[in-house]
């Protein structure tokens, strides 16, 4: 049974001293077990959104109502921003993250559904995580993230850096990770194969109407990691410029 996990009403948002707000008129409902696909022009308000979300801003209109505390201090929520990198401390190996902060090791504290992603992490788990690459420390970072407790997660482009050819097996363990119950994600992405594949809705930023969330029928379609037709790009750049 689902329940309604956030409503957002009527949000807005502008930078101080700046008469263009970033966001506004910004409506939708977020329930349990929702994987929502952010999507939109650039300078939309996607990543701005997000902070709204995650409180680490304050919007200048409308209102945001969880259904919990999920990102209060001791909420169940986690917030990966686009350089997972930067979580990572440099002088700690990978496996000692896990050490610290999950207390377990790479293949008990990932969990079934990222389990073949993790092998991705073997070949440089005992090295300093300051001497990683950044597609590297990006992986690093995502799998340190997922294999902490959580209930909802907000995604700014989560995939920045990490080799195209590994990004189907991380797609393929990520949305088996989604699918488990009680978890719910909404995910900024550029890449709209991995909006579709991931996302069961996909919510379109921009224009007068502020917001528009569709159902997205393509969830876990794995042809779409490899090509998505002409016809898909065509009607989510309409709904894009002309939402």
């Amino acid at each position: 049974m689902t329940y309604t996990l956030l409503s957002v009403r009527e949000l807005a948002f502008s930078h101080e001293n700046v008469s263009e707000s970033v966001l506004s008129t910004c409506s939708f409902d977020f329930h349990s077990g929702d994987v929502v696909g952010l999507l939109g022009e650039n300078g939309q308000g996607k990543t701005t959104l997000l902070d709204l979300l995650a409180g680490r801003l304050r919007p200048t209109g409308g209102s945001i109502n969880w259904d919990k505390g999920y990102f209060l201090p001791s909420g169940g929520g986690i917030y990966l921003e686009q350089k997972l990198g930067g979580i990572l401390l440099p002088w700690c190996t990978f496996n000692e993250h896990l050490r610290i902060f999950v207390r377990s090791n790479l293949g008990a504290a990932v969990g079934d559904g990222m389990r073949e992603v993790a092998r991705l992490v073997e070949p440089y788990a005992n090295r300093p995580c300051g001497r990683l690459s950044g597609g590297e420390s990006q992986l690093a970072g995502l799998l340190l993230a997922f294999s902490l407790n959580w209930d909802v997660a907000l995604l700014d482009e989560p995939f920045i850096g990490i080799d195209r050819k590994r990004l189907p097996q991380i797609l393929r363990g990520l949305y088996q990770t989604l699918r488990q119950p009680n978890k719910s994600a909404l995910i900024v992405s550029h890449r709209l194969n991995t909006i579709l594949f991931l996302c069961n809705r996909t919510l379109v930023l921009g224009g007068s109407a502020g917001a528009r969330i569709i159902d997205n029928p393509h969830q876990g379609d794995e042809s779409l990691l490899s090509h998505v037709p002409g016809e898909l790009v065509a009607k989510y750049h309409e709904m894009i410029c002309h939402v």
